[in-house]
């Protein structure tokens, strides 16, 4: 995916993996025949940003083992967190939803 606006050049690619989960949905005049939210995971070095947060919902990552890598509060949706180094698949939870990752 990329970023384009109009006047502007369009941004580098980038990678990013959309998560969807059973969630409530508030609209108003709008029906839905399945309430979810989508979370946006994207890797940019050691760091994770998790996008489609709730303000103020923590996120926490885990490696394999259980032990907690880094811990954020979401602010305007997003959580940034820090993978410490860690390689292959780590845990993500944030709520009640819960994702494993395969970390590069």
């Amino acid at each position: 995916m990329y970023a384009s606006a109009e006047g502007y050049a369009n941004s580098d690619a980038a990678t990013a993996t959309l998560y969807f989960f059973d969630g409530s949905f508030d609209a108003t005049a709008i029906a839905a025949p399945e309430a979810r939210r989508a979370l946006l995971v994207t890797a940019d070095g050691r760091t994770l940003t998790v996008s489609g947060l709730a303000d103020g919902e923590t996120a926490t990552l885990y490696s394999l083992q259980g032990t907690a890598l880094d811990t954020a509060r979401a602010a305007a949706g997003q959580a940034r967190l820090d993978t410490r180094g860690e390689k292959g698949v780590v845990i993500l939870k944030a709520g009640a939803d819960t994702i494993k990752l395969s970390v590069k």
